[in-house]
């Protein structure tokens, strides 16, 4: 096959200097596990096909785009206890973008379209600080799997490594697809603090809209142990909002079973039980509205979220009912601690601004 000239790792300078391209075109995807039947780049392999294909057609129609190298690595802070999936901060992610815009703009190219393939980057807040930094310059995103309602053409299709992933990567790439009987059932992710879980309940959606069980007792004692519930709470915030690092002392700790059901977040669990081979250590899970996933926080961790989207609803069940001189906190951007908020300038209570360090932290939990 001969080299394409919209496609640049393709083509050669010669061939590039006697263009003038107008647009550029960025796959973005990650490098991590798709069940036990998906390459480990599939959506690497779904962004760049995806990417390639449609500039080929934008250029048999005269646009001048091309298709840049495709970025392997997307945020997995979620997985980082699964071998060898790599994550990539947003910091880093805004990083990388200021530098290829940047060079765009030097090159008089002043449209960027993303060509997102994995659910956990969101690339919504960094191109509008790209915006401020340049003005000159239009970045958009989109994912690809969103483009249509995949409901219409499967029963099941999944946010990762689902029906549609799979389908996808059986015409990019079929000789990399292992046969269904070895996949997993991808129902529950893993974390490396003890613990914590994430479920991923199944949703049934048609013409009408959806349902789906957001809690199932029977279930849940399977997964995670018998566990009351006394009391649900739901708040509604703005974006950029963070809320954390609460918990409540014993004898009103609180196990805390949440989920989103508008918008988006990155939630936050921080291991505070004495003893704990993971003390001092957090997990970050993305939430939203769209995916439905339940997050369990047991007793034992300071929880908090960002808010990702505007008009964010979460909502969560708690084990235990609010005691006003019971409730407390940890700073929520304390260094000990090392989050990654995925934002800068949150919008903090005064509350939280005040709450106690780690390193000055005496826990009353235990492993």
């Amino acid at each position: 096959m001969d080299p394409r000239p919209y496609v640049l790792a393709e083509t050669n300078w010669k061939t590039v200097k006697e263009q003038e391209y107008k647009v550029a075109i960025l796959p973005w995807g990650a490098t991590e596990a798709h069940n036990y039947h998906l390459p480990y780049a599939t959506d690497n392999f779904q962004a760049e096909y995806i990417a390639q294909e449609s500039a080929g057609k934008a250029w048999a129609k005269g646009a001048k785009s091309f298709v840049l190298p495709v970025i392997p690595f997307g945020v997995n802070t979620g997985q980082l206890d699964v071998d060898l999936c790599i994550n990539m901060n947003p910091s880093t992610q805004l990083a990388i973008l200021e530098d290829i815009v940047d060079v765009l703009t030097r090159q008089k190219i002043e449209k960027l379209l993303i060509v997102n393939s994995h659910g956990g980057n969101n690339f919504k807040q960094i191109i509008r600080e790209l915006a401020i930094k340049f003005p000159d310059v239009f970045v958009c995103s989109i994912n690809w799997w969103m483009a249509v309602n995949p409901s219409d053409y499967f029963d099941e299709p999944g946010d990762h490594a689902g029906e549609l992933e799979t389908s996808a990567m059986m015409y990019i790439k079929p000789d990399w697809v292992l046969p269904l009987s070895e996949a997993g059932d991808g129902a529950e992710k893993k974390f490396k603090i003890k613990g914590l879980k994430l479920f991923q309940p199944r949703v049934f959606k048609d013409d009408r809209g959806y349902f789906f069980e957001s809690f199932n007792k029977p279930f849940f004692k399977e997964s995670i142990d018998e566990v009351d519930f006394m009391q649900d709470n739901q708040s509604s915030s703005s974006k950029n909002v963070l809320r954390g690092l609460h918990f409540q002392k014993p004898p009103f700790d609180q196990g805390k079973l949440v989920r989103v059901i508008q918008g988006k977040v990155l939630d936050v669990a921080v291991d505070i039980r004495k003893n704990s081979p993971t003390y001092g250590q957090h997990e970050i899970v993305e939430l939203n509205g769209e995916e439905n996933q339940v997050f369990w926080v047991p007793s034992g961790f300071a929880h908090g979220f960002v808010a990702l989207e505007e008009d964010t609803i979460f909502s969560y069940k708690c084990t235990n009912i609010y005691n006003y001189d019971s409730e407390d906190a940890l700073l929520w951007n304390d260094t000990d601690l090392n989050i990654d908020w995925g934002v800068q300038s949150p919008l903090v209570s005064d509350k939280d601004k005040i709450a106690q360090k780690f390193k000055n932290f005496e826990t009353p939990f235990k492993f």
